[in-house]
């Protein structure tokens, strides 16, 4: 059972990203410590091309191996949704419906997932249920994000998606958590 576990470890390390991306003008961090050997929260970078970058991060409901496994479906789901559109809302639209196919166990993911921009410094991001996120201003102030309604994925098939838009001005940083 150990051994099991040790390489269910291995393989969700493997599903999250090995580095960090790179676009003029951004710089990139990200921490990830499970709360147990495996678990349900996910952080992704997807290359969208044309200075675009699908960022997601989430957590799945639960712990362990089960939270694990449907981590790694919502995202499969969501990497392959965000190269058919450039709509964050329509990207988490389409995964909560594949998820609801697919979810007998009533597990769900709280999901913020978003495209930075870098030729016109936006981060433009849809939220379901998932926790806002903080703008760091240039001169050290900080930001909450206006809060919308959303709701996480995979439990009702008309799920509330909070848009936002965020523009993102030099040497500011934002926490996605």
């Amino acid at each position: 059972l150990e051994q099991e576990l040790r390489t269910a470890q291995r393989i969700q390390q493997s599903i999250l990203p090995t580095g960090l991306p790179h676009l003029p003008g951004d710089d990139f961090g990200a921490r990830f410590i499970p709360a147990r050997a495996v678990g349900g929260d996910l952080y992704d970078f997807i290359a969208l091309g044309k200075g675009k970058l699908g960022v997601a991060v989430g957590d799945v409901s639960d712990k362990g191996m089960p939270a694990a496994i449907f981590m790694a479906l919502t995202r499969s789901l969501l990497r392959a949704e965000a190269t058919r559109t450039l709509s964050p809302r329509l990207v988490l639209e389409r995964v909560n419906h594949l998820l609801l196919d697919m979810n007998n166990e009533g597990m769900f993911v709280t999901l913020l997932y978003g495209v930075l921009d870098s030729e016109r410094h936006t981060f433009a991001y849809a939220r379901a249920g998932h926790e806002l996120p903080l703008l760091l201003e240039a001169d050290g102030s900080t930001r909450l994000m206006a809060a919308g309604r959303g709701a996480p994925l995979g439990l009702f098939s008309n799920v509330t998606i909070d848009e936002q838009v965020i523009p993102l001005y030099r040497d500011s940083a934002l926490l996605l958590y």
